[in-house]
């Protein structure tokens, strides 16, 4: 549950000092009235905390969403442990030649293809993880400083740069670029994971390639409502999580991946931390599954 609210910031535990501080000045400007969620795991970032969520109002602010487009996806080959082959180093040629395609790289910044298994049901999933568009975070940054300095008279730091609202050509520019870049990190996601399963089965591992997975982005800018009016909500190591909603917190410095059910925590605009434990965020969500790492393939 939320243990703090203080100058416009609503904080859970486990949090870094730092960002609770980076929190507080974002909560207090002025195109911010709605609070800030600073979720469990958060820690300083560049303008803005990660594990956070901003509501800004009548603006865009770049640095809340950051590496834009980043995100996972997973879903059932549709087959068990015992249906793969022996041999791992097969299974890492497999999805190394899916991964064949340089143009996929030049789109998502990264990525990252593997196979987890289920530690309860014994099911292989196939995994994908796309690292997000640092290009379109550093271009638009640099585009609200300027625009800052020439029509405010004033140097803006990352926090505060923010590009004009609605009807002005670089906010529109910006809500273009950045769904643009969402949809693409989509595609590729589901692409490759499609691409991952239909050479499985033509290696002979029976699978199904007619499931339907699960998306989820972890930084991202997406129009909602909340508080019964419209937001663009900006998602900066957050998922979101609104209630019955499957997600996704990816493997970090472990070798599991967990499914999760949001909740609809309160507060949290219907989000949840993708950067700590589910045990941290009981109220924002719920566990589904643990996926180990059986193999995987890097592209950078």
């Amino acid at each position: 549950m939320p243990s703090t609210f203080e100058a416009n910031v609503l904080s859970w535990d486990h949090v870094e000092n730092a960002a609770v501080a980076q929190a507080r000045e974002v909560g207090a400007l002025p195109f911010v009235p709605c609070h800030v969620a600073l979720l469990p795991g958060s820690v300083k970032g560049l303008g803005t905390p990660w594990g956070s969520v901003v509501l800004p109002s009548g603006v865009a602010m770049p640095s809340a969403v950051e590496n834009v487009g980043a995100g996972a996806y997973a879903v059932r080959l549709g087959c068990r442990s015992t249906d793969l082959p022996e041999r791992i180093d097969y299974l890492e040629d497999i999805l190394e030649e899916v991964s064949a395609d340089s143009t996929v790289l030049d789109i998502a910044g990264g990525y990252k293809l593997s196979l987890g298994l289920d530690l309860d049901t014994d099911e292989v999933w196939v995994l994908t993880n796309t690292f997000g568009a640092c290009d379109i975070h550093r271009e638009h940054l640099q585009s609200a400083q300027e625009w800052n300095a020439a029509f405010l008279s004033e140097t803006c730091d990352t926090a505060h740069a923010h590009i004009p609202g609605a009807h002005s050509p670089f906010f529109e520019d910006y809500i273009a670029d950045v769904e643009a870049t969402q949809f693409d990190h989509t595609h590729v996601r589901v692409s490759l994971a499609n691409a991952a399963i239909a050479a499985m089965i033509a290696f002979g591992v029976p699978g199904d390639p007619l499931h339907v997975g699960i998306e989820s982005p972890s930084n991202s800018l997406k129009l909602e409502e909340h508080g019964g009016a419209t937001h663009f909500v900006a998602r900066k190591g957050a998922i979101s999580a609104q209630h019955g909603e499957l997600g996704i917190i990816p493997a970090h410095m472990g070798s599991t991946t967990h499914i999760v059910r949001g909740l609809n925590g309160p507060g949290s605009y219907s989000s949840a931390s993708a950067l700590a434990l589910i045990a941290d965020q009981v109220d924002l969500i719920e566990w589904v599954a643990t996926l180990a790492e059986v193999t995987s393939y890097v592209a950078q």
